[in-house]
């Protein structure tokens, strides 16, 4: 799974020791996005680039998927680590 592909690159970035950012690829619709970041979430990841998929959003739609990435981070972020 992505989640899994994730943790190993994250493991293997000094043990864990590092931030890992995923750069974001083509344009997709909401779900996909936020699908993508929960599992790049889960895998360990600290960030990622996207911003094809906000600037290319009227704002008010851009903050709300934004404001959606970030929960989601800031959610894995309270999760203890395994």
């Amino acid at each position: 799974t992505l989640s899994e592909r994730v943790r190993h690159i994250v493991t293997s970035a000094f043990a864990s020791r590092r931030l890992v950012v995923f750069s974001g690829g083509e344009a997709k619709g909401d779900g996909e996005i936020l699908e993508e970041i929960r599992q790049l979430a889960e895998g360990g990841a600290t960030g990622s680039i996207v911003g094809r998929n906000s600037f290319q959003r009227p704002y008010p739609k851009a903050l709300e998927l934004l404001g959606n990435i970030i929960a989601i981070y800031r959610a894995a972020a309270e999760k203890p680590n395994p």
